[in-house]
């Protein structure tokens, strides 16, 4: 028997976590453009949020709410919130993600390593996310497919790590597409029916990439543009494209 695909069209509820600004805030903006589904959209702090409250005043089926992603009680009062307005969701996409700021950078030896940068690159870019599914998953139970995905990193790849350098952000994206891969394993149940998904959003022109972008000789996308082809990636997936990791382009990339 064939598999369902997900339909994005036709789904009801969408959570973007880490949608204040950036690739988050360009995914939101999309998806109220697309259906007539309802969109949960997170931010940690009002600085950075600006938009996506000026969005939410805009559009009735858009709902902004703030927390922060590194904090489980705000997971749980995130939830609890969701739950108020409905008991299911059909798309959950994580977008949080640390590259750079004031306590961490990436790193172009070892010699640069510290310990507490190290462990925030893996609390954002890694633990977060099963914490999310933990919280999610009550919600993604249904027979229609739904889509648990999270925005990772080609340099997460090992088999493609050729250059070295940047470890704490390589292996925490490593870690988190492990989480994923994991997950996609208990989701694929049939009263779950999740398809679980690791994406990799090219490079795109966002805060996270402004100190590396001169130097890169990859194509630069505006965030609306990733946006477009992160959620044409995953439309269409069925539960037998749980557990993988894929680029922009619909790549099928290797871990």
């Amino acid at each position: 028997m064939t598999a369902a695909p997900f339909e994005l069209e036709s789904a009801a509820n969408a959570l973007v976590l880490g949608a204040g600004h950036g690739i988050g805030f360009a995914i939101a903006q999309r998806l109220i453009d697309t259906g007539e589904m309802t969109v949960f959209a997170t931010y940690r702090c009002a600085a950075k949020g600006t938009p996506l409250l000026e969005l939410a005043r805009e559009s009735s089926r858009l709902l902004a709410i703030q927390a922060d992603p590194c904090e489980e009680l705000q997971i749980e009062a995130l939830f609890e919130n969701i739950r108020g307005h409905t008991d299911s969701l059909d798309l959950v996409l994580n977008c949080v993600g640390v590259l750079h700021d004031g306590m961490v950078q990436p790193e172009k030896a070892v010699r640069s390593i510290d310990l507490d940068a190290l462990m925030q690159y893996f609390l954002v870019n890694a633990v977060l996310t099963p914490v999310l599914a933990k919280h999610a998953h009550p919600l993604l139970r249904g027979e229609s497919p739904s889509v648990f995905a999270a925005i990772s990193a080609r340099v997460g790849s090992i088999s493609d790590n050729r250059l070295g350098g940047w470890y704490g952000y390589r292996a925490s994206k490593a870690a988190m597409n492990m989480f994923l891969r994991t997950l996609a394993i208990e989701f694929k149940a049939p009263r779950t029916n999740c398809v679980v998904l690791a994406l990799h959003p090219g490079t795109t022109r966002t805060a996270l990439s402004a100190p590396f972008i001169e130097r890169t000789h990859y194509v630069v996308h505006t965030p609306y543009a990733t946006a477009k082809h992160m959620l044409r990636v995953i439309a269409g997936k069925t539960i037998d494209d749980t557990g993988s990791f894929y680029a922009w382009d619909g790549e099928r990339l290797e871990w």
